[in-house]
């Protein structure tokens, strides 16, 4: 028979056995489901995190650097996949952190502050709360209209966030480069980092130059991108995104008049929302098929 955990504290240890019996699950059963194979994968490179023996149960997972509340500490899953975040931290009482879905995965996110050394705890009721969501959006996002719903309600979320950052910043910088008749549009995304794009009125290219990102769009649903990548995105992109790695994001865009006032560009390129993409859209003919050449296959934002 399988031993129940040593937890810290006695009302962890209650709290966790009133978990297992409102879900049904014996102790053995959470540590079967923790060392499947099945729905395993390696936590990318980078995260300030570890696995190592916990004084709660098993294995835990500790932070190895200062997180302040509402920080990612790590994926705890990508797409239907579990990292070790996302198997082996603990469940407490009264938890230091969240489990967050990010579309199309869950981030452990922290709820106060962390110092290096402290393990991160959730409660297992809002995880498996999280788990349910994140498998709602796996089965079905629903139609575009549905997934445009969820990206706005996703950026008036991260809106009120007391450290977010909106356009050009240190933490996302741009780098603006014009060449005959061309706008180009870099972004770097540290890893670890939730943004939203802005509403692009027109077919463009974008690349992936470096990195790996989770991304949820109208036109492409749920995706989990690794670069090399390049592909052109339909009129009307906007995005969520989630950084698994630092990456470079590139859009490219036409710019006949060869201006370099970003504020006429963004005009050009950019609509303030999507009645005003919808009236624009109205009143032009359809656009062709851009006339771009296809490389290997995607792009970013802060927003862009």
């Amino acid at each position: 028979m399988a031993s129940l955990p040593a937890l810290v504290h006695d009302d962890d240890h209650l709290d966790y056995l009133a978990v297992l019996a409102e879900v049904g699950l014996s102790h053995a059963d959470v540590r079967t489901l923790t060392e499947s194979a099945d729905d395993q994968i390696a936590l990318p490179a980078g995260y300030a995190v570890e696995v190592r023996p916990s004084p709660i149960d098993g294995l835990g997972v500790f932070v190895t650097q200062p997180f302040q509340a509402g920080e990612p500490l790590a994926p705890a899953r990508i797409g239907d996949q579990r990292t070790p975040v996302g198997r082996y931290t603990n469940h407490a009482h009264r938890p230091n952190c969240s489990m967050v879905v990010v579309p199309p995965g869950i981030v452990l996110v922290a709820r106060q502050s962390l110092q290096p050394g402290d393990e991160a705890t959730v409660d297992y009721r809002q995880a498996c709360q999280a788990a349910a969501l994140c498998d709602a959006r796996q089965r079905a996002l629903g139609p575009p209209e549905q997934i445009r719903a969820l990206l706005l309600a996703f950026e008036a979320a991260l809106a009120q966030h007391p450290e977010a950052v909106f356009g050009d910043s240190d933490l996302c910088p741009l780098t603006h480069t014009f060449g005959e008749g061309v706008y180009v549009r870099e972004m770097l995304l540290p890893q670890g980092t939730m943004i939203t794009g802005k509403l692009h009125r027109h077919a463009h290219p974008y690349v992936l130059l470096r990195g790996e990102v989770l991304v949820v769009s109208e036109a492409g649903g749920q995706e989990h991108l690794r670069a090399p990548l390049s592909r052109i995105a339909p009129p009307g992109t906007k995005r969520a995104m989630y950084a698994l790695e630092d990456t470079v994001w590139i859009t490219m865009h036409p710019n006949p008049d060869n201006t370099r006032d970003l504020a006429v560009l963004e005009a050009q390129i950019i609509a303030p929302d999507y009645e005003a993409l919808r009236l624009a859209q109205a009143a032009t003919p359809p656009e062709p098929a851009p006339g771009w050449t296809r490389g290997r296959e995607e792009r970013a934002s802060c927003p862009l």
